[in-house]
């Protein structure tokens, strides 16, 4: 629950096992990841791989996705995507989360194009600015117990 973003949302993923959503109904998802791994030819740790290579992955990513028929995947979403840490994090003594921009790094994400319900709309119903209710209605749901 810590470390993936939307666990056991009912609109998210409820088990480990079913992190990724498809339209197949014989979809394995151990099989997708070993796959994934495989062909991807992913190297461990990741952060010191170099940006061609995650390029690479990511591209190897998306044709999975499409050819499985995925309509979610929750498994390269976590909580620092939008968040800092301490350096020491889960073992430092504050143990907590940092809080930053957290709007700016939503929207980085959740733009006019990518979530259109997320902004007011013009008269043409086209996305104007963001949609503050909105956003804290948003917010609120993924956030962490530990931010302040």
């Amino acid at each position: 629950a810590c470390h993936s973003l939307g666990f056991q949302d009912k609109n998210a993923f409820i088990s480990t096992k079913k992190v990724i959503h498809t339209e197949k109904t014989d979809f394995d998802q151990d099989k997708y990841i070993a796959n994934f791994i495989e062909t991807s030819k992913i190297k461990f740790p990741i952060r010191d791989q170099k940006k061609s290579h995650l390029q690479k992955m990511a591209k190897t990513w998306l044709k999975s996705d499409v050819k499985n028929g995925v309509t979610h995947n929750y498994a390269n979403v976590q909580c620092l995507h939008c968040h800092s840490q301490n350096s020491d994090h889960p073992f430092s003594s504050d143990n907590v989360v940092k809080k930053i921009d957290l709007k700016a790094q939503c929207i980085s994400c959740h733009n006019p194009d990518q979530s259109p319900s997320w902004y007011d709309k013009d008269s043409k119903g086209l996305a104007t600015s963001l949609n503050a209710e909105y956003f804290a209605k948003k917010l609120k749901e993924v956030s962490c117990p530990k931010i302040e």
